[in-house]
């Protein structure tokens, strides 16, 4: 049985692709892909790093992560060792030390019956002794009365206007003219999304275009017509700042698989498509409406 690294070796050439296009789309250094394929593990930050990196390579390759982890399981550094016992005596708290402060619950009584002396002082003073919570108010405001307004006012001055001539002198206006109707936009109607695919319908067009560049950064691309598993159209990696046009061949479906998927930029029959917000591997199935340009919303 081959090794790991081996596996991934030839997997990775079978595609067609170097260390540097993979170490861009998984975004790990190449010097840890040429630590992995060589099986050369202690080259590796750890056993945690090591499964993870496992998992990126293999989904970028298309290969079964679960199925590698376990097959070279023994082949693979260990987790380490816990044991439970020494971290829980670790972890005992210390008892507490019986505290000496003999004043500290004498002193908070204290204040606590010279809070409750003053709030009795107040109420026999205020509400006892006067009567009234609030102090009697006396018949005369303290405060001066609000000057009166002046009744007498000048009169404004008086606006004249002009009388209504009517219409009936002016000109008719001039018929405007329509403008022509707007040729109807591509529409990109979102259906739905499962796991690491989105499924997009195209409305207002009879024929797929697709238009791809990598201005984020270099991504790697594979177009396939008619779904997955069809004729592949495209497949290699886009540099960053190229861009190119996708002979779809008359397709009424496109399966787009991205890695690197934010540094894309994919344009559909003039419209845009935004993946930024997506996973690092992602895939795009865009189908043709039922009825092409006469698709309804």
């Amino acid at each position: 049985m081959p090794e790991l690294g081996e596996v991934i070796r030839r997997a990775r050439e079978e595609k067609g692709m170097g260390l540097d296009e993979l170490a861009a789309i998984t975004k790990i250094q190449r010097r840890y892909l040429e630590a992995l394929e060589a099986g050369q593990y202690t080259r590796l930050p750890g056993p945690f790093y090591t499964r993870a990196f496992v998992r990126s390579v293999a989904e970028v390759l298309d290969l079964d992560a679960d199925e590698l982890l376990a097959r070279y399981e023994s082949e693979l550094p260990r987790q380490p060792y816990t044991d439970d016992a020494y971290v829980l005596k670790l972890g005992e708290a210390q008892p507490r030390r019986k505290s000496r402060d003999v004043f500290g619950p004498w002193l908070a009584r204290g204040v606590l019956l010279l809070f409750l002396a003053l709030v009795g002082y107040i109420f026999y003073h205020f509400v006892l002794e006067s009567g009234s919570w609030w102090p009697r108010s006396s018949t005369s405001s303290a405060w001066p009365s609000a000057p009166k307004v002046r009744d007498n006012l000048p009169p404004g001055p008086i606006t004249e206007t002009a009388p209504d001539t009517g219409n009936a002198g002016a000109a008719p206006a001039p018929d405007k003219e329509e403008p022509p109707p707007a040729p109807e936009k591509t529409e990109l109607l979102f259906v739905r999304e499962e796991g690491k695919t989105s499924l997009y319908e195209v409305r207002g067009t009879d024929a797929l275009t697709l238009s791809l560049s990598a201005p984020g950064g270099d991504v790697w691309v594979r177009v396939q017509k008619d779904g997955e598993g069809g004729e592949v159209l495209f497949e290699r990696t886009l540099r960053k700042g190229e861009q190119v046009d996708v002979d779809t061949k008359g397709a009424k479906s496109l399966w787009i698989r991205f890695g690197a998927t934010a540094n894309a930029r994919i344009e559909v029959s003039g419209a845009e498509l935004v993946l930024k917000d997506k996973p690092n591997v992602y895939n795009v199935w865009l189908q043709l409406g039922s009825s092409g340009s006469k698709a309804s919303s």
